[in-house]
């Protein structure tokens, strides 16, 4: 993850690690090249090299097989981790220097947060569920306070297109006007409308009518159009 706004330009991060997940910040000169700035800790755990799909190959390779795991908000002053393994997200703020405060921690609304979305002061985090609760999937919102915390919305928490549908990604239209999650175990596409208090209505579900519909990206002209790849085939549509 990559920002450059009047700061320093930064590149951040996030390990994973089962036992303490962490935020790698490195600072980036004009050339491209990283320096190892700090570690910051979420306060949270990762799943280590565990999958937290059975949709994907258990090869340690992504294992939060997702986008947005770890998500900067478009002003650049708030970054967001998930913490798979203990069903948490974290906020931090970014400061001047490009280095990070820890402000908040927050449960999820599910098991196994793996992306996040961001519009404003509004927040959605997919929960891809577990083998204790058969895959049950979600997504739930949260309100962004102009400190970083976060306070979950009464009434947000939503399934996806099927109870088990494991989310790959989550992400608002650039007018935050309605909220779209890719479903690797359905190859759907669900479609929300964001509501004034920050609830949602719908979803709509699309066919992708290829598998393994995995990260999208919305590209903002006079429509919007989205730009969706393929977990294994990397195609786009």
């Amino acid at each position: 993850m990559y920002y450059r706004n009047q700061r320093p330009s930064m590149v951040y991060i996030m390990t994973n690690m089962d036992n303490m997940n962490q935020v790698i910040a490195f600072s980036r000169n004009l050339n491209g090249m990283l320096t190892f700035m700090e570690a910051y800790a979420t306060n949270g755990k990762g799943t280590g090299i565990k999958e937290v799909t059975g949709a994907t190959a258990n090869d340690g390779v992504d294992p939060l097989a997702s986008q947005g795991a770890l998500t900067l908000s478009k002003d650049g002053h708030l970054l967001f981790a998930v913490n798979a393994g203990s069903n948490t997200i974290s906020s931090f703020i970014v400061n001047e220097n490009g280095s990070l405060t820890l402000v908040d921690v927050r449960p999820s609304g599910g098991n196994q947060p793996n992306s996040i979305g961001v519009s404003g002061n509004l927040l959605y985090v997919s929960n891809v569920g577990s083998p204790d609760n058969n895959f049950a999937s979600n997504i739930t919102g949260f309100g962004i306070d102009a400190n970083g915390r976060l306070s979950q919305i009464p009434g947000s928490t939503h399934t996806l297109s099927t109870a088990n549908a494991q989310p790959a990604q989550v992400l608002f239209t650039p007018d935050g006007s309605k909220l779209l999650v890719s479903e690797l175990t359905t190859n759907h596409l669900s479609v929300f409308n964001v509501n004034r208090n920050g609830t949602l209505s719908g979803p709509v579900i699309n066919d992708s009518k290829m598998n393994n519909r995995f990260s999208f990206y919305c590209l903002e002209k006079k429509f919007t159009y989205h730009l969706i790849s393929m977990k294994f085939f990397q195609n786009i549509q």
